[in-house]
């Protein structure tokens, strides 16, 4: 609304809703403080409902990167929780930002799932979806 009210675009109330669900594409990151304020944020996400996929590259599923962090504590060792944050190793590949937007329509169908070429990874994507 700031943003119309300012004339910087316009549209017809209602029209316009909130994103459902959030997509974080990590850095190379490499420090401590980037590793911890990331998987802090991700969990955050998490905890307050949103819909969520962080992508990184393969390294971040490497033994104590991000991705590896988030897999580990959604699951505890045994794979992703229905309701964690869906995470995406090898973002630089093409079939990994593919498995992003699948991921994505996952998350809104209350799945989550860890994904990408990493050994830490259920698949390489999710599954198609289904057709109505």
């Amino acid at each position: 609304q700031a943003l119309r009210e300012a004339g910087f675009l316009n549209y017809e109330d209602g029209t316009i809703l909130p994103a459902q669900a959030v997509v974080v594409v990590m850095g190379r990151g490499g420090d401590e403080y980037y590793h911890d304020n990331l998987v802090a944020f991700a969990n955050s996400l998490n905890e307050a409902g949103t819909y969520g996929v962080l992508a990184g590259r393969l390294q971040a599923a490497g033994e104590g990167g991000v991705i590896d962090t988030l897999r580990t504590e959604a699951g505890g060792g045994e794979g992703p929780s229905p309701d964690a944050i869906s995470t995406v190793d090898s973002i630089n590949r093409d079939f990994a930002q593919l498995a992003v937007a699948l991921a994505v329509v996952e998350q809104l169908g209350n799945g989550s799932g860890a994904y990408g070429a990493s050994e830490s990874a259920d698949a390489a994507a999710p599954p198609l979806p289904e057709g109505e």
